[in-house]
């Protein structure tokens, strides 16, 4: 009834010429983008994980859920299923939207109807995972299609089973994070999709594949101090940012204004193209190269033992021509 369908589909191709400089590889980029979505590969269903060795990547954790399309009346079932899974003591967590999602990102919406999932015929419920298109081990964005008129009580495959909104949403979120289905009917991964929360079986594998979080989480980002937001600044850039508490290191991204607006975002996985991607014990980063005058974007993540932080916002900033 309730099932993922696992089709590897390709989040991103980058350019095969070298590392991105500037708006000149912007054509480039963009036809080698259109490609890719164009480009898709179907792979077997499995038993946890959804594909073997398949999972997000530890830049991406926490992992972005996406509820602003939802109808309101589902919106407090989505969030008590994201607090289910975010009880499982796993380095994966789940952090709602605040405002626009980035590119990488968990987006549940209706759609009606559907008509196939993982060899299902009309579904209740199907969750699409994509990975990379040069890291196809790392999960870079799913989509959780829910059909609302199956969820009405005279639609229900199996009337002395039906599904609730609750378990239906813990189910495919479970698969969201990369967990394949189960055998066992008490799982919340079982297809039919019965159980309000994951089971302990269902915890003790979100935790194997993400490992466990010691501590609490860093529920907000690091505070960003330079370059603020709209602001111009000189070379050489020094990025800085305020201490995280129990934070044993920091990601550190930056773009150019031209690569952020192609990919509508900062893409967690860079394959070479952004001028910052690294991580750090310290607090701030000089920037390796001399940036030439023109507008760009930075952010930065804490690493703590609990488990990532949020990123903080895209900050813009504007580098200056030197006297």
């Amino acid at each position: 009834m309730v099932c993922a369908a696992v089709y590897w589909r390709v989040a991103r191709r980058r350019t095969a010429q070298g590392p991105y400089r500037g708006r000149d590889a912007v054509a480039a980029a963009l036809g080698a983008l259109a490609l890719a979505a164009s480009v898709a590969r179907a792979a077997p269903a499995g038993q946890q994980p959804l594909v073997a060795g398949v999972a997000w990547p530890d830049r991406s954790l926490p992992v972005v859920v996406d509820l602003s399309e939802l109808p309101a009346e589902w919106q407090p079932a989505a969030r008590a299923a994201l607090a289910a899974w975010n009880a499982a003591g796993a380095r994966l967590w789940y952090v709602e939207a605040d405002g626009p999602a980035p590119p990488n990102a968990v987006r549940l919406r209706p759609a009606s109807p559907l008509h196939v999932c993982g060899g299902q015929w009309q579904p209740v419920a199907c969750t699409y995972p994509f990975v990379y298109q040069f890291a196809p081990q790392y999960l870079s964005r799913a989509e959780v299609l829910i059909a609302p008129e199956r969820l009405r009580p005279e639609r229900q495959r199996w009337p002395r089973q039906p599904v609730t909104l609750a378990a239906l949403l813990v189910h495919e979120l479970g698969h969201a994070a990369g967990l394949g289905p189960a055998d066992d009917p008490g799982s919340a991964l079982h297809p039919a999709a019965q159980q309000p929360a994951p089971s302990a079986a269902d915890r003790d594998a979100l935790r194997a594949l993400y490992g466990e979080a010691y501590g609490p989480r860093a529920l907000a980002p690091p505070r960003p101090l330079a370059p603020a937001p709209a602001t111009a600044v000189a070379a050489p850039v020094v990025l800085r940012w305020e201490p995280v508490p129990a934070a044993f290191g920091y990601y550190v991204q930056l773009l150019d204004e031209a690569l952020y607006t192609l990919q509508d975002g900062i893409v967690d996985l860079d394959f070479g193209y952004y001028l910052v991607d690294t991580s750090t014990t310290d607090t701030e980063l000089p920037v390796p190269q001399p940036l030439p005058a023109g507008e760009y974007r930075w952010r930065v993540k804490a690493r703590t033992p609990a488990g990532n932080s949020p990123w903080t916002a895209p900050i813009p900033f504007r580098v200056e021509s030197a006297p």
